[in-house]
């Protein structure tokens, strides 16, 4: 296996169980993929000099043929449904070996890229094509890296943004997990207090962010990030939603004390007036 171009000497594709006995071309600029896909007569430019591919009767994408391995990233955080369908990692294990297989005795253009600028939601990208075009394509779709960016790439790099996205994940499940249970010792004041529309309020929302938690996979996604939006937006609010717990359990204390005082009261007077009767 002959490796050229530009890459971080540790990086190793055979990490992943790839071997080839052809070369393997890394991150190649855009002028050297466009003269290799024309050399390989894969495509042709265009007047304005843009390269242009026939891709057969496969002329776009397959909505009812995208698989998502499901574990427990994906679990609750993709829309399952006709268009994203989930698949065990015995299967992705199966399919890596045929393609691994495969691409044995070929040559491969590797592209290593990112999407998202934001270091919280950054996914790292590292596409293994056959094709020249296939790379072209990932460079125009994705974020690009400098060659200071791909000379720092590791290959641990993509296993330290899984678990980066793992402890995304949990953490926003604590924050749920914090807001549910805010709003639901609001409601249950409210409804000690007999404040049933307040009470209505809370206990609508605890129940909406509750299966938003427990039964995400029958929850259109969009309504799901959404849902998460807005929880890190009242994030700030948790903490005024805790004081207003305590003021609103001193003020149902309260009131409990003036219907325990007034109760007594009434029943004093009660006893005093027959007494005073007797006595006149």
């Amino acid at each position: 296996m002959i490796q050229k171009g530009k890459r971080n000497p540790s990086a190793d594709l055979a990490k992943i169980g790839f071997q080839t006995s052809k070369n393997v071309y890394w991150n190649f600029d855009p002028q050297t993929l466009t003269q290799d896909a024309l050399d390989q007569k894969e495509g042709t430019l265009s007047s304005t000099g843009a390269l242009c591919i026939k891709t057969g009767r496969f002329t776009g994408r397959s909505p009812k043929d995208r698989y998502i391995v499901e574990d427990s990233i994906t679990a609750n955080t993709v829309d399952w449904g006709d268009v994203n369908q989930p698949v065990s990692t015995e299967v992705f294990d199966h399919l890596k070996t045929n393609v691994l297989e495969y691409l044995s005795d070929k040559n491969v253009y590797v592209k290593d890229a990112f999407a998202c600028s934001h270091e919280d939601y950054k996914l790292n990208i590292r596409l293994i094509a056959e094709k020249p075009w296939s790379a072209q394509f990932a460079h125009n779709m994705f974020r690009r890296l400098s060659e200071e960016q791909i000379a720092e790439i590791t290959d641990d790099i993509f296993e330290v943004a899984k678990q980066r996205r793992q402890e995304r994940v949990r953490a926003q499940h604590k924050l749920f997990e914090e807001k549910i249970n805010t709003n639901q010792q609001i409601y249950k004041i409210y409804e000690a207090k007999g404040d049933t529309k307040n009470a209505l309020k809370y206990y609508t929302v605890y129940n909406k962010v509750k299966d938003s938690i427990y039964s995400v996979k029958k929850t259109n996604a969009l309504t799901y990030y959404q849902t998460l939006y807005e929880t890190e937006q009242q994030e700030k609010k948790i903490t005024q939603q805790k004081a207003s717990i305590n003021l609103l359990a001193k003020e149902n204390e309260a009131k409990q004390r003036l219907l325990l005082f007034g109760g007594i009261g009434l029943l004093l007077s009660f006893l005093i007036f027959p007494a005073s009767e007797r006595s006149e």
